[in-house]
Order: structure tokens, then C-alpha cells, then sequence
């Protein structure tokens, strides 16, 4: 089973911005699928404050193989007056790359015109993501962009590094400011710094070893039953709005709930 892995690293972004954020990465990688006509077995998204990660799982090797049907000239060009082929008909086979014998006339709309049909081979499915990655980057929309340093690009917040790979390669995928490779980074505080993804299909499990829970609803299952357990050990109950529970979610790596207090 192949595996493309797009993460974006960046500088902390505002919480609310998040999870629309990769939901919107997760429809253009959709989209880019039903454009290109691949076959995949699932989509997933991981975030963080510090990261947009996007795991497409199940992609072929190639896309397939296809026939296209091309309209050319309207079939009174097509011949002389010795029912030869005419320059218009030749022009429009060699632009496509057949012979003449392979054109037909068929009716369209109530007129005469050429057709061809061509073999369209399909293309290794690295090379396209190559192009597409580049394009979900730059058309992520967000309410607010920022520039810095002297670079055109505008994001939500400077990027620091792209990690862009198919099962063990990296995918070429270059920004004004960085080159993508298989560096990603833990946390900021709990691990080392950089450490080398070796696997696309490897990503949450790697990072969980750097103190980074990429997964949202991980983590925000994590407060909950860290909190429960405080719950039962002091004998209090903690009322929890879903709207915060999100915004704390999304404020963190490595969710860790602690007990406190202070003079009334």
C-alpha cells in the first residue's frame, strides 16, 4: 500500500484556525484524487498548533492507462476535392499524434466534425503530487494571512518546514523559503528538535515518540480522561464546555492536565 504524507510545520496559529484549516488540505487532496482519477483507501488529517498534516493511504503507483476522444476541424475542411486529407486534418492528427487513418467524422451538435481517439498514458503518481502539494499549500484560505522576512508568500503563520513523502522518498516540493524533506520536528519543549520520518505510513507513530499527539480527537480524549481521573481522585466535577475543550485541544502537543489552587 503506497503512502503520501504532506505535513506543513509552521509557527503556532491561532487555535480556531486549525481544524478548518485541515479539513480544507483534506478536500484538496480529494479533489486533486477525482481530478487525476486516483483510486485511494482513506484520507486523514493531523494537526497541531504547530503543524498541517495531511496522510492520503491506498494510492496506486501510476494512474491509469486512458483513452480520450479529441474534437478537431469541422468535417467540410477535412478533405479537398480530391477527397485527400486536407492540411486542417493533417495539422489536427499530427498535433495529436496519430495518423490521419485514425480520424473519424462523427456528427456533433447537429454538424459534421473530425474525431480522434488517443492512448493517454497515465503518470507515476509522485510526479503529480509533486505539482498538486505546491497548490493545496498556496490555496489554503485563511481570515487572516501574514508575510515575513522578504518572501511574497502569505500564510497564517511562517512556515518552518515541509515534510513530503511518498512511502520512504521524498517528494519535491519547494516554497520561497523552504525545500521539503523527511525532517519533522517534536516537540518544542519535550523532545530533541528534528528527527528523520522514515516511513510515510509511519507519521503518528514516530511523532508520538517525540511527544507530539498529532491526532485531535486523541487528544482531546486524553483531557478528558486525565480530568475524569482527577475527578474521581479529589471528588469534585469539572464542567467542561465542548467550544473551550476545542480551544485547549488545539492549544497543545502533548495534553497534560494539572490541579491547582489559589486564595479566594
Amino acid at each position: 500500500m503506497n503512502t503520501y504524507l504532506l505535513e506543513i510545520g509552521l509557527e503556532e496559529m491561532p487555535a480556531q484556525m486549525i481544524l478548518p484549516a485541515v479539513e480544507q488540505l483534506k478536500s484538496l487532496a480529494n479533489k486533486t484524487c477525482e481530478l487525476h482519477q486516483l483510486s485511494f483507501d482513506n484520507i486523514l488529517t493531523f494537526s497541531t498548533p504547530r503543524r498541517l498534516t495531511v496522510q492520503l493511504q491506498g494510492l496506486p503507483e501510476k494512474q491509469a492507462d486512458r483513452k480520450i476522444e479529441l474534437k478537431g476541424p469541422p468535417a467540410a475542411i477535412a478533405k479537398d476535392a480530391k477527397n485527400n486529407w486536407s492540411k486542417a486534418a493533417q495539422g489536427f492528427a499530427g498535433k495529436n499524434g496519430v495518423s490521419v487513418d485514425n480520424l473519424e467524422i462523427r456528427e456533433f451538435e447537429g454538424k459534421e466534425y473530425l474525431f480522434v481517439q488517443r492512448e493517454e498514458l497515465g503518470k507515476p503518481v509522485p510526479e503529480l503530487l509533486q505539482t498538486e502539494a505546491e497548490q493545496w499549500i498556496s490555496q489554503l484560505n485563511f481570515p487572516k494571512n501574514m508575510r515575513w522576512g522578504s518572501y511574497r508568500m502569505r500564510f497564517i503563520r511562517p512556515i518552518r518546514w515541509i515534510v513530503s513523502l511518498w512511502n520512504d522518498e521524498v517528494v519535491p516540493v519547494k516554497l520561497e523559503m523552504v525545500e521539503a524533506g523527511n525532517e519533522t520536528r517534536g516537540h518544542r519543549f519535550l523532545s530533541s528538535g528534528k528527527s528523520v520520518l522514515k516511513q510515510a505510513a509511519e507519521y503518528e507513530k514516530l511523532l508520538e515518540k517525540l511527544n507530539v499527539m498529532v491526532d485531535f480527537e486523541k487528544r482531546r480524549e486524553s483531557i478528558l480522561s486525565q480530568v475524569k481521573k482527577l475527578e474521581q481522585k479529589h471528588g469534585f466535577e469539572v464542567e467542561l464546555e465542548d467550544r473551550l475543550l476545542t480551544e485547549v485541544t488545539n492549544l497543545v502537543e502533548w495534553p497534560t492536565v494539572l490541579l491547582g489552587d489559589f486564595e479566594k
